[in-house]
């Protein structure tokens, strides 16, 4: 049986959800979700109706890891936590970003010395900087996977051909932490001539980071979206426009549903979107050149649907690392 194991992850966002995509394609096979909080816990319960979901306490994990040790159970963690406590454990590396600076020297420490655990296996969602990543800290080939983000087959067709209008609402992917780059996204449309009033569109929670947004970009337009009370088709669907000025994402999976949807996405090039999304959307070399991109836009401009071509190949991948987890 698989347990589930979502405590360190404390908000229902992209690394939530890709752990409840995982769990729902393990099906049965998954006895239940620890979650930490009550908001990841609801959430899960939604995700997964039917499936058992535990609140666990930091002073109750460690010993859930040892009866999961006991019963011979496997732990899937879909954050970069090799904590074990002698269970079989399979950690997710998603991206380098919390591993940078000074705390996340100590984190890199922290997953290296954990990962010299034979009992504990590591994934990666990309090839481009997480498998170079493990690579780095000395993981074996043997005790390594690939456990892309799901992509599923969409039952809307992808829209048709339309104007920017005056107003585009443009959509931005999560508010979790400042990896985002939006400050210097706004920076650079607060200088430019925009011949549009785009609304930018946050999807994810109001918090600080949102609110200091708000406040120190007053000529932006910025909204947020709940993505607790609205779901993800339903935002992509209301975009223009997709736009992620990211440089650390591991994937962006917002982005390839937009892509899905056939709403124009504009990335920063970098090596994760170079991998997934090059021949999809339109990759710019800097912020200043992405925000050109949005000047020379007018109203009456039509833009052109998008594909996500490497849909195929990312579902193929998706049902081999769902097998592979069952074979553990």
């Amino acid at each position: 049986m698989v347990i589930v194991n979502t405590f360190f992850i404390k908000r229902s966002n992209g690394l939530f959800h890709y752990g409840m995509d995982y769990a729902e394609a393990l099906g049965s096979q998954v006895r239940e979700v620890w979650a930490r909080t009550d908001a990841t816990a609801e959430a899960a319960s939604r995700r997964l109706p039917g499936r058992r979901v535990v609140r666990v306490s930091p002073l109750q994990l460690p010993w859930r890891l040892r009866a999961a040790a006991r019963n011979g159970e496997l732990v899937f963690t879909p954050s970069s936590h090799p904590l074990g406590l002698g269970a079989r454990t399979v950690v997710v590396v998603h991206d380098c970003f919390p591993f940078q600076g000074k705390v996340g020297r100590i984190k890199k420490h922290l997953v290296r010395a954990g990962l010299r655990d034979p009992r504990i296996s590591a994934a990666y969602v990309n090839r481009a900087e997480a498998l170079a990543f493990l690579e780095d800290l000395g993981a074996l080939a043997e005790r390594m996977h690939y456990l892309p983000n799901k992509v599923g087959q969409l039952a809307a067709p992808r829209r048709q051909p339309r104007m920017v209008g005056p107003a585009p609402r443009i959509g931005l992917f999560g508010s979790d932490s400042e990896k985002k780059n939006y400050a210097s996204l706004f920076a650079a449309a607060s200088r430019a001539h925009l011949g549009i009033s785009p609304v930018w569109t946050i999807y994810g929670h109001k918090n600080a980071y949102t609110q200091s947004l708000q406040a120190h970009f007053g000529g932006c337009r910025i909204e947020v979206v709940d993505s607790d009370r609205c779901g993800i088709d339903e935002f992509v669907e209301s975009l223009d426009l997709a736009v992620s000025p990211a440089i650390g994402e591991g994937f962006a999976r917002p982005v390839a549903l937009a892509l899905q949807h056939g709403v124009p996405t504009f990335l920063l090039d970098c090596p994760v979107f170079r991998e997934f999304y090059a021949g999809s959307a339109q990759l710019f070399g800097d912020i200043e050149e992405l925000i050109g991109a949005i000047a020379a836009l007018t109203p009456d401009t039509t833009l052109a649907p998008s594909r996500l071509a490497s849909e195929q190949d990312l579902s193929a991948a998706f049902a081999d690392g769902v097998a592979w987890l069952s074979s553990l």
